[in-house]
């Protein structure tokens, strides 16, 4: 029931209505018959100031153990300065010889070299991890043009050295840049059309 867990309706027909907790409180709502016969509350159905919500009192008596606060000084940049291996990524791609990845992590696209690392077929881990951070080459950044903004979606361009990746902006939305994975030229894609109709005009690259 989303925000609201537990709720009863009071046993009287001819005065239905819900108990609920709301608002650190329980409450009783009255409920009424709208000219459709669905009931919704009384107040909006009858205008009649009596019938709003009103809070059921009540008394508890709890125990509560207080153990001390655990209190551990960590150092944030720690964690999130210099390298770091990303371990959750989306949008897989292979390129046709299957010898290069694209993908997005931690809000960029990357590319990776593949082969030259010993994964356990099973778990898909390296079998490793001093083995592989010496065998293989790590992901690289594929190039962009806007260093602070997000990029997703990446894809091979087939029988080229190019891939196509997409950049987030809030108040200019989604944008694509062709890049050169081998000399790291990228163009920015313009000129494409709004939605999903045609161009008679076409589209270009604008060189950055």
């Amino acid at each position: 029931m989303g925000t609201y867990p537990a709720f009863a309706f009071t046993p009287s027909s001819s005065s239905p209505g819900i108990v609920i907790w709301a608002a650190g409180q329980i409450w009783h709502v009255p409920l009424a018959r709208n000219a459709e016969g669905e009931l919704i509350a009384a107040s909006k159905a009858t205008n009649n100031a009596d019938l709003t919500p009103k809070v059921i009192p009540f008394t508890a008596h709890i125990s509560k153990k207080l153990a001390e606060t655990r209190r551990v000084k960590t150092d944030v940049r720690e964690f999130e300065s210099g390298p770091q291996r990303v371990r959750a990524f989306t949008q897989l791609a292979l390129d046709e010889a299957g010898e290069r990845a694209v993908f997005a992590g931690a809000g960029q696209t990357w590319v990776q070299v593949l082969g030259g690392s010993l994964i356990n077929p099973t778990t898909l881990d390296p079998i490793d991890d001093a083995n592989f951070l010496g065998t293989s080459q790590p992901a690289k950044r594929i190039p962009y043009l806007h260093p602070s903004a997000g990029y997703y979606s990446p894809s091979f361009v087939p029988d080229s050295t190019f891939a196509l990746h997409a950049r987030w902006d809030n108040l200019n939305f989604s944008s694509l840049e062709l890049a050169d994975l081998e000399s790291g030229q990228v163009w920015e894609v313009a000129g494409l059309p709004k939605g999903g109709g045609a161009s008679k005009d076409g589209w270009g690259c604008v060189n950055r």
